[in-house]
């Protein structure tokens, strides 16, 4: 019995698993694809904003 139950809960692991495929760049359109795609940076695309940026307006200053 105890055989069965732990086959069962390995087979239903295994069909229950969706690991977020298919994975598309940043850079694909929406309507382009499937329902349940995993959006990932794999072109370095977010790179660009990383750093300090800083707004001036006259004697305003604003540092993100």
């Amino acid at each position: 019995m105890k055989r069965n139950i732990i086959f069962l809960s390995l087979i239903v692991t295994v069909f229950a698993c969706k690991a977020q495929t298919p994975v598309v760049s940043l850079d694909t359109y929406y309507q382009d694809t499937v329902e349940g795609a995993y959006f990932k940076d794999l072109n370095n695309e977010l790179n660009k904003f990383v750093g300090t940026w800083v707004y001036n307006d006259g004697n305003t200053t604003l540092v993100i």
